[in-house]
């Protein structure tokens, strides 16, 4: 069997559960030309070096999935850099993939996003603000990339970056007014460009955003309002330039290197096939010892 044929056999295991902690529509999962399932099972050895970012954001998502409840805290938890809440038994933990957080053609496809957050229509992409009664809400958004860079240009504003679009999408998501206290947007890269943040626009732009606190003009300088094609709900409020700025006290930028995600995937079958994917792909530092 090829690479990819074991990884899909243990992904679809059903004793291992991961579709209760990975979510994910059966369309994004399997049976269309774009599903991960039927695409990572044409994955063979030789491929692993330039393994796509989305199919590598899936795999992971599911070496943590496959740990249930404590699995998926963990991941928020790296991703929050610790700003989490200590794991509760009484809570359930959740891994998006692929999810919106807005309607219309301006939303971002968020590669993988976590915190108090349902989907009305189960086949259907678009996440809610589900705040929770006994806590302050979160949210963290989660953009991952490997070899590609930021897009610097997105549907109906020439200047919103991704980095720029997952920003708004964060601070202005809400249940009719109700925002989450906690609000996180993290940029997941190779450790080589973390390094070397000049290498990449997305370095420039997470300096100019976040160091060494959040810069609020430099942010909004990169969102022009209106924007085209963008898809409000009637009872929702602070959409506007001034509601956002208001907001911004409670977002936290993170920056994460892939390898740290690598280095913490817990032990279960998919592990030894995370550490394959590592060592073949020229972009990440090896694993200690290795």
């Amino acid at each position: 069997m090829e690479i990819g044929e074991d990884i899909v056999k243990i992904i679809t295991n059903p004793d291992y559960k991961i579709r209760e902690h990975l979510k994910i529509t059966n369309g994004q999962w399997e049976g269309r030309s774009d599903s991960m399932i039927d695409n990572i099972k044409l994955i063979k050895e030789e491929g692993l070096k330039n393994i796509k970012e989305d199919y590598l954001t899936f795999i992971l998502a599911c070496a943590y999935a496959i740990n249930g409840n404590s699995g998926c805290h963990s991941l928020e938890k790296l991703l929050c850099e610790g700003s989490l809440h200590d794991f509760s038994e009484d809570e359930n933990y959740h891994i998006w993939f692929q999810a919106l957080p807005l309607k219309g053609k301006s939303s971002p496809k968020l590669d993988l996003s976590f915190g108090d957050i349902s989907r009305p229509i189960i086949e259907n992409s678009q996440i809610v603000y589900n705040p929770p009664k006994s806590r302050n809400g979160r949210i963290c958004f989660v953009e991952m990339k490997t070899w590609k860079d930021l897009r610097t240009s997105s549907t109906g504003n020439p200047k919103y970056n991704q980095l720029a679009k997952y920003i708004r999408s964060a601070l202005i998501l809400q249940h009719a007014g109700i925002f989450p206290e906690e609000v996180h947007v993290t940029l997941v890269t190779p450790r080589i460009f973390k390094k070397k943040p000049k290498s990449r626009l997305y370095g420039y732009k997470f300096i100019e955003y976040a160091c060494p606190e959040i810069n609020p003009d430099n942010i909004t300088n990169d969102i022009e309002l209106p924007i085209e094609n963008e898809v409000i709900k009637a009872d929702w409020i602070k959409c506007d330039m001034s509601g956002m700025i208001e907001r911004l006290p409670f977002l936290k930028l993170h920056w994460i290197p892939y390898e740290d995600i690598l280095d913490a995937v817990p032990e279960n079958p998919l592990k030894d096939y995370i550490k394959k994917i590592r060592a073949k792909n020229p972009v990440f530092d090896k694993a200690s010892g290795v």
